[in-house]
């Protein structure tokens, strides 16, 4: 995983003053972000209330 955000953050054309850890941590970030999101809805559906 962390070899795939290493390539992707080399092949996308950032600004060149950001650092590759710096968009390794941004990454790590976001998946942890969108992982945390679908454990609250999977709590939320467990606990069977509607999402609205």
């Amino acid at each position: 995983m962390i070899e795939r955000l290493v390539e992707k953050c080399r092949s996308s054309g950032t600004v060149q003053n950001v650092s590759v850890r710096t968009n390794i941590e941004r990454g790590i970030a976001a998946v942890s972000s969108d992982l945390c999101l679908k454990t609250v809805k999977n709590w939320i559906q467990r606990l069977g209330f509607s999402k609205r």
